[in-house]
């Protein structure tokens, strides 16, 4: 059965006329998308969407004999089909709320779902990208074994191993100056993971946070800094896979990290590894306000709704294009 927010759901304040500005809430950062590929789905053209990679043709290094043509090459391709899918939620509301609470209610449930949308969309996206095959552990094998923090090796294996795939950089330049203990920030791969990473990330031997950009007024929101070739964003929203690791006391653990430690996501990416698919013309999504009205089934109009929707779907194009490096965090930072 739908529930409705009631007058008893909001307890208007009444000692004082309230005009004023709601209470903020907190926002999580919001980053992947600026990484992916964007390719709107036509709309009324279906729900499945393929992207061909042609694959790269071997060296010709056969001299061609004299009149002779050669055999020629047929290029070979690899397919990524993709779905899109539709996403939604809504609130109910009564006519007591619309008519008698003092605050703006109808508009603070739509900041609600605004912000429920993000994050619904940045959540699809996260557990696409934590689901890549290209995988590196700060220890061990297996994210079992994993009870270490990560280190500037670390983040050398995964460069080395994405530069061996030609991945490309991001190509964002943020120039070296004259100023003091400022570093050069050049073309880049990028890092997203958890905000519980950030002070590992400062140990990071070679690490340069934000601060000491030649112009920290170009970083992208929710940059903490950048090592070895691989600017690092961090957000609320990559969760870590609680208690899934070794043995750790000095890390962070949901139940007991001396049993096991919690297995923190950092994911490496380089352009084309993946891809968002949102249905065009409804990319942002589609909000629907039902006022209080008679109806058939409500004939006193009593009941209302607030409520949004969209399509979408994301899919990873290239693995050799993308790394998840598993790792632990410090329970206490020193």
């Amino acid at each position: 059965m739908a529930e409705y927010t009631t007058y008893g759901d909001i307890s208007p304040r009444t000692n004082f006329a309230a005009w004023g500005e709601l209470l903020k809430r907190t926002t999580p950062g919001i980053v992947t998308e600026r990484f992916a590929q964007t390719k709107p789905m036509p709309k009324g053209k279906g729900r499945t969407l393929i992207f061909r990679r042609y694959l790269a043709l071997s060296a010709a290094t056969t001299p061609l004999a004299e009149g002779v043509t050669p055999p020629g090459t047929k290029p070979t391709y690899v397919d990524v089909e993709c779905t899109v899918e539709q996403y939604g939620d809504w609130i109910g509301i009564t006519d007591v709320i619309e008519d008698t609470h003092e605050d703006p209610v109808l508009r603070e449930f739509q900041s609600l779902q605004s912000r429920q949308m993000r994050e619904t969309r940045e959540t699809l996206n996260i557990n696409v990208l934590k689901g890549g095959t290209n995988v590196f552990y700060t220890n061990g094998s297996a994210r079992s074994a994993v009870n270490t923090v990560m280190d500037r090796g670390d983040f050398r294996k995964i460069v080395r191993d994405l530069r061996g795939a030609d991945a490309e950089f991001y190509t964002d330049v943020l120039s070296g100056s004259a100023a003091y203990s400022t570093e050069p920030v050049g073309p880049s791969f990028v890092g997203l993971g958890h905000t519980d990473l950030e002070a590992d990330l400062k140990n990071v031997t070679g690490f340069t946070e934000v601060k000491n950009y030649p112009n920290p007024a170009k970083a992208m929101p929710y940059e903490v800094g950048a090592a070895e070739n691989t600017r690092f964003l961090l957000t609320t929203m990559f969760d870590a896979w609680a208690d899934a690791g070794a043995a750790g006391a000095t890390m962070i653990g949901t139940t007991n990290p001396a049993a096991a430690v919690d297995v923190y996501p950092m994911i490496i990416l380089a352009p084309d590894a993946w891809a968002t698919v949102p249905l065009r013309g409804v990319n942002s999504g589609n909000v629907a306000v039902v006022n209080p009205k008679p109806t058939k089934d409500d004939p006193l109009g009593q009941r209302g709704t607030l409520g949004w929707k969209f399509w979408h779907t994301a899919v990873i194009l290239n693995d050799d294009l993308m790394a998840r490096l598993e790792t632990a965090a410090t329970l206490n930072p020193t």
